[in-house]
């Protein structure tokens, strides 16, 4: 049976990324739903034979926290291209028009919000992204992902309700709510790291190095 979840799409790639004067530096181009997928169905091939034909489409992720300082996950459904029934946080990928020249910061964060918003239903004036934590990558599909953290002025019961009409819920099969503080957190990862994706692990790995600068700081 064809599975109408699937779509082919122009997205954002990462072709190269610097930092200077501690500001993130990314240099875009773009690819698409099918390369991607291609690209990661040959990636043992390629790197064994140490090519470099990767898609690289650029991943966006969010580590949202709730109005009860509790963190968003999904256990992905079996309708998706990667990591299916897996552990995530929320995210996706950046949508481009074919030929687009640059995004600007701006273009990313809102690129963030909207997937957040079209994966739980919430509406954009109801979430915040304060700031963008890291650049990870993919190993394995050599694959990266930019991590952002952000708030929700939600909590879990309205955002549970919301996700029954989010345009993307069939992402998910559930979502799940953990404790945003350190010792939670740490312990959760500890017993689950293995059901959750690569990405969302790096993701939460840095939001926990995050929290220990917080808390050094305090």
């Amino acid at each position: 049976m064809q599975n109408t979840t699937l779509f082919n799409g122009v997205l954002a790639s990462l072709s190269s990324w610097s930092i200077q004067r501690d500001v993130l530096e990314l240099n875009l181009g773009q690819t698409c739903y099918r390369d991607l997928l291609f690209s990661n169905s040959m990636a043992a091939h390629w790197i064994a034979g140490q090519q470099d034909y990767f898609a690289r489409a650029l991943g966006i992720s969010a580590i949202i926290e709730t109005c009860e300082n509790t963190i968003v996950l999904m256990q992905r459904s079996h309708l998706v291209g990667e990591y299916p029934e897996m552990l995530d946080v929320l995210g996706g990928h950046i949508d481009v028009e074919p030929g687009y020249d640059a995004l600007s910061p701006k273009a990313l964060f809102h690129a963030i919000i909207s997937e957040v918003c079209d994966e739980i239903g919430i509406d954009a004036h109801e979430v915040s992204i304060n700031h963008c934590i890291g650049l990870l990558e993919n190993t394995a599909w050599r694959k990266p992902e930019l991590v952002f953290h952000g708030r929700t002025i939600l909590n879990e019961a309205e955002i549970k309700e919301r996700a029954t009409e989010a345009n993307e819920n069939f992402e998910y099969s559930s979502l799940i709510f953990i404790a945003s503080d350190l010792k939670s957190l740490d312990l959760y990862l500890m017993e689950n790291g293995h059901n959750f994706t690569p990405s969302a692990e790096g993701c939460l790995d840095l939001f926990l190095a995050l929290l220990k600068t917080q808390k050094g700081n305090d």
